[in-house]
């Protein structure tokens, strides 16, 4: 680590790299193609299959989707940047991770997807409440996903995991 540089640097200077820069890039692409997916945006060609919209598509879904996928594609590069650096399973607890996080989604479009895919359980719950709070979910969830990608480049870049609670004795 060299005293001249600092994590934005870091950030760029990986993200240059080919392997790194096609991984965050085809990240962010796949996240686009799925999140606008189960936002509504497009039907599955031929089939008509898909998530329809009873509202309009605003401009900040459009934000939301674009600003999700980013973050997932970047997290994802330094996700891979911390395996190969690392040699050890968290490629793996960063695939499983995101697995999960796919069949956890409750909106309410999908609750029927998880609850055919996953059976009853949270998933039975009625959801329709919290449709005028999205905006707060959506909130939490950019900074939540934006902090998880800042601690992953982080991480890689001073080569240390930290701890982000600790109990004091």
């Amino acid at each position: 680590m060299d005293k001249e540089t600092n994590l934005l640097t870091f950030v760029v200077d990986t993200l240059r790299q080919p392997k790194y820069g096609l991984t965050a890039l085809a990240g962010t692409a796949g996240f686009f193609v799925l999140y606008s997916f189960f936002s509504g945006f497009w039907l599955v060609p031929g089939l008509n299959f898909g998530v329809v919209r009873e509202v309009a598509i605003e401009w900040f879904d459009v934000a939301y989707v674009i600003l999700v996928s980013v973050f997932a594609g970047l997290l994802l590069a330094f996700l891979k940047y911390k395996a190969d650096d690392v040699k050890s399973n968290a490629g793996l607890a960063g695939a499983g991770g995101a697995t999960i996080g796919f069949f956890a989604a409750t909106c309410p479009a999908c609750q029927a997807v998880s609850l055919t895919a996953l059976g009853t359980t949270f998933f039975s719950l009625p959801l329709g409440p919290i449709i005028p709070y999205l905006w707060v979910l959506r909130i939490a969830s950019l900074f939540i996903l934006g902090f998880a990608a800042y601690l992953a480049a982080d991480s890689a870049y001073t080569k240390i995991c930290k701890p982000i609670f600790q109990v004091k004795k």
